[in-house]
């Protein structure tokens, strides 16, 4: 029979197997282990040493430990975060941060010390002696790497050495207490705080080396490839790291300025009862922040489990954090007898208020984590200002009101109204389902609206360099809304074409844009499909300099598909014109094949990592998914080729066909547009889409609405004229004459319309509503009909 010691064991060794818990852990035992030597360090310093040398050390101790954090430039969590993906470039990545931090740590120290006159006089003493003042800089350098190196040991997967080496941090300077109180009565504090570094920095990078070495030759063992020189990793790593590092400061200085605003408002006695609970309580808020570390760099080793890494280490931060609120809060009082009864009877209830406050602290911080890790920084710049925002003001508003309590209000207040805002936006696959269809349609086209014509920043500038040496000067322009990897301009005169020009924002915009060229240029090298290459987009131009990629494109224009169907048009004879275009692509390439898993991979992979990378469908709801995929198609014989990919009605341009007396009788073709998403797949996937897009227009319905009605009746989807048409002229073979394949096609051109950056159409309430109401109504259904069929 198990004891419960194996019992134990087992769910040790099941939890340890989970990166993101494992890291989450060591970082959360390091937090504790070196508060706990914290405590014990103070409390002996404070009875060894004078209070007046004791006030001098710790403010020195704090002053440094204040400027080897502005130092770091943000780069401890940018290091967590793209360290998992440096590769073959991890030891120069680390030493150039390394190198970057020591020097603006060391001039930070520099600085400080030239205007300690004016801002710091009480401290003085450190420029006394050049040996005190080489050290001070010296140890500000250093301190920054110790921080440092805790994000490299977490980007390595070594997060278990960081209890260890705090363990051991804390012991030394403890023992240091002794003899410094007796060599250095007025700086020992000081010594005694810095003194361990130096070895402990040394012999954690001594491992750090040889174990980015180890994974280095490993690396290059199985054959990987340096994807991204050193410089290219180092910018985009920068640029997320000055990023977090403002919003450190915008938190930094909320952190600053209310001790100082206690002291104004209520005084030295008031400030001191208020520190010592404040200390604690922040030592309970750094348990949700390691998770949310830990969520970050586990993230960036596998970004597909972006959704799986955030609840798991959401249920680790509130399992572990919990408790000890709940202890915390209780036993309050006897918690802080340690600093004497006067701290028991003045500093009990903001020392629960600010417990309890680190509850709605852990949903702000797992979403921060979250946020870093789709790189979403002006996200979190703007929550963070946000918080300190909320904090400074509500605690100027109720300190006068409430005393030190109202420090802890303002903090609680701030936390849950951040809080409500990450719950909100991770659980609006659940909610936006229940808005009412012209709710989403009356925001969506307010919202929309704004949206058009706003370029995000550096855009116009980008666009000028283009206009410049080509004959574009005076073409009006349109801006499409912002995606997160490209942005869109269409510059034209109304005339029967137009240059779309779209700009990289991020490196995979970049590896779009070059795939959407390649693509184009294919299709036009293709002598077989010169009957198309009048409808197809023209690579105009290109840029592929690091940092400013741009494609441009000469496109056809004219009404789209969906303006034409929302005037009436005969959607058989419009249908019969669409299809009829694409006649090249499906004699010239089409062939029947037998089905295999590579394939079906090949299909779903983009849109199953969009799906879950913005965590609008779960790793069991993609598995059910990819299951009734494969029973229905693995092994079927399919008639595959080139597909435009997203043949929706806003990417299909016509010119209008009318009578004498000016009626509209049809529609010529003039042309598709937006070909990034063609692959070589399921022809039908075509008409699917096109059908698809078509029925939305016409209900005035949401996409996932409709697709869902017609999973569950797919013979009904089989009466489209698009559906029809591809299916008399030979656009299928005998796996698509029944039901259950007629669904997996729908469901595959469901796949491509929502697995983008951006919803098509031209007006939605929000990329993640939109998502939500488009992704989720289908996989539920699905859900539901797996159930059944079980």
């Amino acid at each position: 029979m198990e004891t419960l010691s194996d019992q134990f064991v087992a769910l040790r060794e099941r939890l340890a197997a989970v990166p993101v818990i494992k890291s989450g852990l060591s970082l959360m035992t390091g937090t504790m282990l070196t508060s706990a030597l914290g405590l014990v360090f103070w409390i002996l310093a404070a009875r060894l040493f004078e209070p007046g040398a004791f006030g001098v050390s710790t403010t020195a101790v704090y002053t440094m430990i204040m400027l080897a954090d502005v130092a770091c430039l943000g780069l401890r969590t940018g290091l967590a975060r793209y360290l998992p993906q440096a590769g073959m470039a991890t030891v120069r990545t680390i030493v150039w941060s390394y190198a970057l931090v020591t020097a603006a740590a060391a001039a930070t120290a520099g600085a400080f010390l030239i205007g300690l006159g004016w801002w710091a006089p009480e401290l003085i003493e450190l420029r006394n002696s050049l040996i005190v003042l080489a050290f001070f800089i010296g140890s500000t350098s250093f301190w920054a790497l110790f921080m440092m190196q805790d994000a490299v040991l977490v980007g390595l997967r070594k997060a278990t050495w960081v209890p260890v080496e705090n363990t051991i941090f804390g012991v030394l300077k403890i023992l240091l207490l002794f003899p410094m109180a007796s060599l250095s009565p007025s700086l020992g504090v000081f010594w005694a705080w810095t003194l361990p570094v130096f070895p402990i920095v040394v012999a954690v990078n001594l491992g750090v080396r040889r174990v980015s070495k180890d994974r280095m030759e490993t690396a290059e063992g199985e054959g990987h490839q340096d994807l991204r020189s050193t410089v290219t990793l180092l910018r985009e790593l920068m640029t997320f790291s000055l990023a977090d590092w403002l919003a450190s400061v915008a938190k930094l200085a909320a952190l600053g300025i209310i001790p100082l605003m206690v002291l104004a408002l209520e005084g030295r006695e008031a400030a001191g009862y208020f520190q010592a609970p404040w200390l604690i309580a922040f030592t309970i808020f750094a348990l949700s922040n390691n998770a949310a570390y830990a969520l970050l760099a586990e993230s960036s080793y596998e970004e597909s489990g972006l959704r799986r890494n955030t609840i798991q280490a959401g249920l680790l931060s509130v399992a572990l954090t919990t408790p000890v609120i709940v202890v915390g809060v209780a036993g309050a009082s006897l918690l802080l007898l340690i600093y004497g009864q006067d701290f028991a009877d003045n500093s009990t209830s903001v020392l629960r208020i600010l417990l309890i406050a680190a509850l709605p602290n852990i949903a702000h911080q797992i979403y921060i984590g979250r946020l870093r890790s789709m790189n979403r920084m002006g996200m979190v710049v703007f929550l963070e200002t946000l918080l300190a925002v909320l904090v400074v003001g509500l605690s100027a508003v109720l300190l006068p009101r409430f005393g030190i309590d109202g420090v802890g209000y303002a903090w609680l207040i701030g936390l849950s109204v951040l809080a409500a805002y990450a719950i909100t936006a991770e659980t609006v696959w659940w909610w936006a389902n229940l808005l009412d269809p012209r709710i989403v349609r009356t925001v969506g086209a307010f919202v929309g609206l704004s949206r058009q014509g706003r370029p995000a920043r550096g855009m116009d500038a980008r666009l000028d360099r283009f206009r410049n040496g080509t004959d574009l000067a005076g073409a009006a322009t349109r801006w499409s809304p912002s995606a997160r990897d490209r942005q869109i301009a269409v510059l034209g005169n109304g005339m029967t074409s137009e240059t779309m020009v779209e700009f990289a924002r991020t490196p995979s915009g970049a590896e779009d844009l070059l795939r959407h060229r390649q693509e184009l240029e294919a299709l036009h090298d293709d002598p077989r499909l010169a009957a198309l290459h009048p409808f197809l987009p023209a690579v105009r131009c290109h840029g592929s300099s690091p940092g400013s990629e741009y494609l441009a494109l000469d496109q056809p224009n004219g009404r789209t598909a969906r303006e034409l169907i929302e005037a009436g048009i005969d959607i058989e004879a419009l249908s019969r014109v669409v299809m009829e275009g694409l006649r090249p692509l499906r004699e010239t390439t089409g062939r029947v094949v037998t089905v295999h898993l590579e394939d079906l991979e090949r299909w779903l992979g983009p849109a199953f990592d969009h799906l879950q990378d913005t965590g609008r469908a779960s790793t069991a709801q993609l598995e059910r998914l990819a299951a009734v995929l494969e029973d229905d198609l693995v092994g079927q014989p399919v008639v595959v080729g080139v597909i435009h990919g997203e043949l929706g009605v806003d990417n299909i341009v016509l010119a209008d066909r009318v009578d004498h007396e000016g009626r509209l009788t049809g529609s010529a073709l003039q042309g598709y547009r937006q070909w990034d998403r063609s692959i070589d797949a399921p022809l039908m996937v075509d008409a699917a889409a096109f059908a698809l897009s078509d029925l939305v227009t016409r209900s005035g319905r949401e996409m996932g609405e409709v697709a869902a009605e017609l999973i569950g009746d797919p013979t009904s989807f089989e009466g489209h004229p698009a559906m029809q048409y591809a299916a008399t002229t030979g656009w299928h073979d005998g796996g698509y004459l029944g039901a259950t394949s007629t669904r997996s096609v729908l469901l595959l051109a469901w796949l491509l319309l929502v697995g983008q950056p951006l919803p098509p159409g031209r007006t939605v309430a929000s990329d993640e509503v939109w998502l939500a109401r488009n992704a989720q109504p289908v996989l539920a259904t699905l859900d539901r009909l797996v159930e059944a069929r079980a």
